[in-house]
């Protein structure tokens, strides 16, 4: 008889330092100077000045504060908010404003290779700090509304990735806690160089980023006909009551809650109709479809009427959506961005 040999097995440690400690001392997680970790994002602020003055920085600022963000306010700044003041405790979403407002101008501010360089900086920053070093925030989560929202289409079709950028920030939305009343035992993420916390969920500033996930997934399902990321939920049900009513919310909020507003009916048209499902038929004639399309229309007629400072909310858009159904087996086209192609 051979005796049995005997079997060790390896234990997880219960300190997860450890870990980290051993990743940090392995060789190729050390890394040079030029590739440090920067975790309060300061080193943006000078490769910006590389690119342009701080005074046509500023302008460029003000230019997406007075003319692109009232266009849809995802991502507004209090009255009296300075760039620099952005500029020194958000420099990545300081960026992601100078990337997506320095092009589409009468008065061009900036020469289009610059234009192009900040957009290439700005990509090179996401990388890093999301795919690269793992970090997580609310400043990061609001530079990809931005990112997406003021798209600067590349060169080459196959080169598109607003709709990976979006599911980004809704996933990173969902990892920070948003979406969810915020609770005392709520885990902070202490772990590695960063040293982040969950932003407050309750807030209006958190509140808002999440209704603004939802808009864009929202948006990219009835474009794109891809699968619901996000579902409508009580919370957000609650974030747009507390937008609408609350003093610390911005005068801006109320039309993004109509926008939201908008988006919760495309879903439940998306779902009605299974919009993301190539291989089922609509009838146009169907009595129920008939029906659902009257209660659809119903409760645009309700938005319009709740805030007619929209304008026309074109009821057809709905209704030709649900009539080329069928013809959706090929994928519509990616010119535009997902804010240009839905009504406004």
């Amino acid at each position: 008889m051979h005796a049995r040999p005997e079997l060790t097995f390896q234990t997880i440690p219960e300190d997860m330092d450890a870990i980290h400690r051993d990743l940090a001392e392995h060789p190729e997680m050390k890394r040079t100077s030029k590739n440090k970790i920067h975790a309060d994002h300061s080193h943006i602020n000078i490769l910006i000045d590389n690119l342009m003055t701080p005074d046509i920085a500023e302008r460029v600022f003000f230019r997406y504060v007075n003319e692109i963000c009232p266009h849809f306010p995802a991502v507004p700044f209090p009255p009296g908010t300075t760039a620099r003041e952005v500029r020194e405790k958000k420099p990545l979403l300081f960026l992601a404003v100078l990337a997506g407002s320095s092009h589409g101008s009468a008065e061009q501010l900036v020469s289009q290779e610059t234009q192009r360089e900040l957009t290439k900086l700005l990509k090179d920053q996401l990388a890093d700090i999301i795919w690269r070093n793992g970090e997580k925030s609310l400043e990061i989560v609001q530079a990809l509304h931005i990112s997406v929202l003021w798209y600067r289409p590349p060169l080459h079709f196959e080169q598109h990735n607003f709709y990976m950028m979006v599911n980004c920030a809704a996933v990173m939305a969902l990892d920070l806690g948003l979406g969810r009343k915020a609770t005392p035992n709520v885990m902070k993420l202490s772990v590695g160089p960063f040293k982040r916390f969950h932003p407050n969920s309750s807030s209006v500033e958190a509140r808002r980023t999440f209704l603004v996930c939802y808009y864009l997934c929202m948006s990219i399902t009835m474009v794109l006909r891809r699968p619901i990321l996000l579902r409508w939920t009580n919370y957000m049900a609650e974030s747009v009551r507390i937008l609408e009513t609350s003093p610390e919310a911005l005068p801006s909020d109320r039309l993004l809650c109509q926008q939201v507003k908008m988006a919760h009916i495309g879903e439940k048209i998306s779902v009605e109709f299974c919009m993301d499902d190539p291989s089922v038929e609509v009838a146009i004639s169907d009595p129920k479809v008939i029906y659902a399309l009257k209660i659809f229309e119903n409760e645009l007629n309700s938005l319009r009427e709740e805030n007619a400072s929209l304008g026309d909310v074109d009821r057809k858009l709905y209704r030709n959506t649900c009539r080329t159904h069928t013809d959706h087996r090929s994928n519509p086209p990616l010119g535009r961005t997902c804010h240009e192609s839905l009504p406004s």
